[in-house]
């Protein structure tokens, strides 16, 4: 009589060994050929609460975009240092009244309100270029406040181009565009004297171009430093 029970299939160790040596080709093969979800790096060590140091593992998306930084080191190490310059050579025309050229006293007699508004001017630029510098510094060093300060310098710069345009032709247009100034002479039987016009410091095309160009680099700055945030964290 036959006696039921479970078949057991004897094998030998060789062949154990066998199969288990093709199970883990396989499984190789497989893992070699699968793509990859996440890379897990190891982080830094923190103390846990027996003393002993635990490691922290972080996981981070292969697929996570590199972006280039070739507009953030034009900015630190040539375009600020520009706009520090300018800046600097506008306060200085605006302090001393040279943007008038020779004329700056006969036009201060005849504005004198023109000339607070040009002091004025010139003290702000000095304002802006420490927080230039400043903007700077934040940037070289990465912070969060770096971008933040870049973007608000130039709507600020905007701002105050349209301000001081507007208020240079307010003050021409109350008074006499024209001035005579100077002794008068004589040539070929006619007499002659300076005259100045002061129509050309009125607002103008090129007066509007700056402030939008301001406006157009503060929006684009905001979009670049936005997509490289977790660049700038201290």
């Amino acid at each position: 009589m036959q006696r039921k029970g479970f078949d057991v299939n004897l094998e030998s160790k060789a062949d154990q060994n066998g199969r288990k040596e093709q199970f883990d080709m396989q499984t190789q093969s497989k893992i070699a050929t699968d793509e990859p979800f996440l890379d897990v790096q190891r982080g830094p060590q923190i103390q846990a609460e027996d003393g002993a140091p635990e490691v922290v593992y972080s996981a981070q998306d292969p697929k996570s975009k590199s972006y280039s930084m070739k507009w953030y080191y034009f900015l630190i190490y040539f375009l600020l240092w520009v706009s520090m310059a300018l800046t600097a050579i506008n306060a200085a025309l605006a302090l001393t009244g040279a943007q008038y050229e020779d004329f700056a006293e006969q036009v201060y007699e005849l504005l004198p309100s023109l000339k607070f508004l040009d002091t004025a001017a010139g003290v702000i630029d000095i304002i802006m270029i420490v927080l230039l510098l400043r903007t700077w510094y934040s940037l070289k060093k990465r912070k969060a406040a770096g971008p933040k300060l870049l973007c608000g310098l130039y709507l600020a710069e905007a701002i105050f181009s349209i301000v001081y345009a507007l208020a240079v032709s307010s003050i021409i247009e109350n008074a006499t565009t024209t001035m005579l100034f100077g002794d008068s002479f004589v040539s070929g039987g006619y007499v002659y004297q300076y005259q100045l016009d002061l129509s050309q410091l009125t607002f103008s095309g090129l007066d509007a171009v700056l402030p939008i160009c301001s406006i157009v680099m503060a929006i684009a700055n905001r979009a670049y430093f936005k997509k490289r945030a977790d660049l700038f964290i201290n």
